[in-house]
């Protein structure tokens, strides 16, 4: 065998990885996605959801297995690239990673607050606060490095033809993604400020909020499982 086709196949053994990671995510926050909005707009009471806290538990898992898997997926990926290439993959991975560290960091400082609460009201406070904006700021710091990650990418002049190409759609897919978060973020001040001020919404208003979500969310999963399809599929002797 030539050092063409070894190079070839080695590349798709380590994107294979990376796709399937994220097929898992994109199944998973698709369905996540349409069983929450199902329940907003039906309005189901808190106590009901615990009916189906198995079937949420199991997509929480395939998200979390799929997220651990890309981070993974990538590390390997970096390995076979050159330096210029694997330090943009770095930032992905880098940029997938602290939103995970973040998480973690609420979920230890809730349960620490929770044990601390009947002895130590005001550092319980202060424990969640400073955890919740440490992970803010984490996602953050996190989407500067996934954008830069896939920038670099789609204008390198080593990293396969097609592979560019796969960047380019990963570029978009993450602009997009912070796009709806910011949208997301007002629809529900829009909803809060209505509650605070005791008004009910109009049912029209949480479904075409829920289904702008969802094609929104459906787009972007998407342009996110072609990129790295394009990536996948990309002849790493073509540049």
């Amino acid at each position: 065998m030539d050092d063409a086709f070894i190079k070839l196949q080695l590349w798709r053994r380590r994107t294979s990885l990376i796709w399937i990671a994220v097929l898992i995510q994109v199944i998973g926050g698709l369905l996540f996605q349409v069983i929450g909005g199902i329940l907003q707009i039906a309005r189901v009471e808190p106590s009901s959801i615990f009916s189906i806290w198995p079937v949420l538990a199991l997509l929480g898992l395939a998200i979390i297995t799929g997220l651990v898997l890309y981070i993974v997926g990538l590390g390997r990926f970096r390995t076979i690239l050159n330096a210029k290439d694997g330090k943009a993959i770095g930032k992905v991975r880098t940029g997938a990673l602290l939103p995970a560290i973040g998480l973690g960091c609420v979920i230890f400082g809730v349960v620490l607050g929770l044990i601390l609460k009947n002895f130590l009201a005001v550092v319980s406070v202060i424990l969640l606060a400073v955890s919740v904006i440490g992970f803010l700021i984490l996602v953050i710091i996190a989407i500067v490095k996934t954008i830069e990650g896939f920038y670099a990418l789609k204008n390198s002049s080593t990293f396969p033809v097609k592979a560019r190409g796969g960047a380019s759609y990963l570029f978009v897919s993450t602009i997009l993604g912070v796009a709806m978060v910011g949208l997301a973020f007002i629809l529900g001040l829009i909803s809060g400020l209505h509650a605070g001020l005791h008004l009910d919404l109009s049912p029209a208003f949480e479904v075409v909020s829920y289904v702008i979500g969802l094609i929104g969310g459906m787009f972007i999963l998407i342009l996110t499982l072609m990129g790295w399809a394009w990536i996948r599929n990309a002849d790493p002797n073509v540049v």
